[in-house]
């Protein structure tokens, strides 16, 4: 017969690390990366820069839907 205490001595231990989201999506995307790399400073000409900057913010946005990782 199974006792209470064996069974509540179980859940205190050791358990499965979960990630916050944004954290999860960092490792999925862009494994062996320190960080984001999207996230840094980017080295480009001012004639580029705000047409990479606009892409990386709908990257982002795409990113944080949910939804459209799901799918």
């Amino acid at each position: 017969m199974t006792e209470m205490m064996d069974l509540s001595s179980d859940v205190g231990g050791p358990c499965i690390p979960f990630l916050d989201y944004r954290t999860y999506a960092e490792r999925i995307f862009f494994p062996g990366q320190r960080g984001a790399p999207l996230s840094q400073n980017l080295d480009l000409p001012e004639s580029r820069r705000q047409t990479v900057e606009q892409g990386l913010g709908q990257l982002n946005n795409l990113l944080n839907n949910r939804l459209f990782l799901t799918r």
